[in-house]
């Protein structure tokens, strides 16, 4: 058993690349931006998607913009675009890497978590300690990075156009004038491609490890005029500083399907809406048999309609997220006959990732499998050349069918269970990093189902 956690141990380490995927919520791949661009205030220079072009000086602090935005700073606040660099499993993995593969993986994790430090050069890679950074590098994804956001030059890995200074773009047209800066209605914001140019995540040059844009886009969702802004920042009316007239404004929650493991802002806040979310991802039916026979096989199945969500359902780093059904079945005494998704001592499930040498042969999982050109799995997101991705499509219905022996002694009525349920990662991988004090991990049922079966 020790040599296993060893070897998930050094495997995890060295899963530098891993990082980019983590903590993204929203995950695409853009295509033709370029009629959103709006002009460029003469106050304001791209830059080109390189390093050293900009300085953190040339960003406002989050803690400026609260002044006036404190409803959106507040929401922002406990956002897991505020968590990027704050996040300790990242952190650890983030540490890992610099020690293992200095200079081997150029910005690959940082670009997306701290650009604002990437670009001004000041997060090279195994060169750089989180503590040292500017505070306004620190603050991750911050007010001031997201606006001022000029275009896209590529659709993944967070080829985005930086263009900080006086002006502020952003969703509401005719702006009002201000003293605090300028601002610049910018139509891009309104768009799914604007979200997905950073949460996009390509691999060795061709493999989409991340494809949640893609999978808007071609399943269908995209033809009914919803844009990733309907799900993870929804309309309401308000007003977007004192005195501003009211308008159609954004919640800046960025909600999706992670939550921090330290204390952070908006802790509770943000679980609630990340549970709303979830449960009301896909819909899900038990279909069970009219009646059973005691001494005979008894089968039944659920099914799974992603009849709800725009996306794959786990989507992002569907390697990680673990959506899964947990199913019983007693009978009429209480006595168990039948289960599947249980979890072992140490709250995984009984996969080949369990340190226990018993297998659930039921198990219904969505969660994807990294692979390398010989078939074999791995943790290594530039060693990996495929993606098994069992996730249930936009669109799409998927059944888990289940059968069991009823015994000659259950007494009935028989009673069938059904949970499907996600968290953000299998705790394997925690262990795996010695964060063993951010266990357990938060489970959230997305939906719960029983139904009753007359035994003759």
């Amino acid at each position: 058993m020790a040599s296993r956690k060893e070897a998930k141990r050094f495997e995890l380490g060295r899963t530098v690349r891993l990082l980019g995927a983590i903590a993204l919520l929203m995950v695409g791949i853009v295509a033709g931006c370029s009629d959103d661009k709006a002009p460029l205030s003469s106050g304001n220079t791209p830059d080109t998607t390189g390093v050293g072009l900009v300085n953190s000086s040339d960003f406002t602090s989050a803690e400026d913009c609260r002044a006036c935005h404190m409803e959106q700073y507040t929401e922002w606040s406990g956002s897991m675009h505020a968590y990027s660099l704050k996040d300790p499993v990242w952190n650890a993995l983030n540490r890992e890497g610099q020690k293992s593969y200095v200079g081997a993986l150029d910005q690959g994790c940082v670009k997306c978590h701290g650009m604002i430090g990437s670009r001004a050069g000041e997060m090279p890679w195994g060169g750089f300690e989180m503590d040292s950074l500017p505070p306004v590098v620190q603050e991750g994804v911050t007010c001031d990075l997201c606006h001022t956001i000029s275009g896209i030059t590529a659709i993944e890995n967070a080829n985005l156009l930086l263009a900080p200074g006086e002006v502020k773009y952003g969703t509401i047209a005719n702006p009002i004038a201000t003293t605090a800066h300028k601002s610049e209605y910018q139509p891009l914001y309104k768009t799914s491609e604007y979200c997905g140019a950073c949460h996009d995540i390509i691999v060795n040059k061709e493999l989409g490890l991340e494809t949640t844009f893609a999978e808007w886009q071609n399943g269908g969702f995209a033809a009914t005029g919803k844009t990733c802004n309907d799900c993870h920042m929804p309309a309401y009316t308000g007003s977007a500083a004192p005195g501003a007239p009211v308008r159609t404004l954004h919640r800046h929650t960025f909600i999706g399907t992670d939550l921090a493991f330290i204390d952070f802002p908006q802790k509770a806040e943000q679980r609630a809406l990340v549970t709303e979310l979830l449960q009301n991802a896909v819909t899900m039916n038990l279909i069970a048999p009219s009646n059973a026979t005691a001494g005979s096989q008894m089968s039944f199945q659920v099914q799974l309609i992603n009849d709800k969500t725009g996306h794959d359902v786990p989507s992002g780093a569907s390697f990680l997220r673990q959506v899964w059904l947990d199913v019983t079945v007693r009978d009429g005494s209480g006595a168990l006959l039948f289960s599947s998704g249980q979890l072992d001592v140490n709250d995984d499930l009984m996969d080949e990732e369990s340190e226990f040498t018993q297998r659930d042969s039921s198990l219904f999982n969505l969660q994807s499998t990294m692979r390398r050109a010989d078939g074999s799995k791995t943790m290594l997101t530039w060693d990996v050349t495929s993606l098994d991705n069992p996730a249930l499509r936009a669109g799409q219905t998927q059944s888990a069918p289940y059968a069991f022996n009823v015994p000659q002694s259950a007494t009935g009525p028989l009673s069938i269970n059904v949970a499907l349920r996600y968290r953000s990662f299998p705790p394997w991988v925690i262990r795996s990093l010695d964060l063993q004090s951010l266990l357990p991990i938060t489970i959230i049922d997305m939906n719960t189902g029983s139904a009753t079966v007359p035994l003759q």
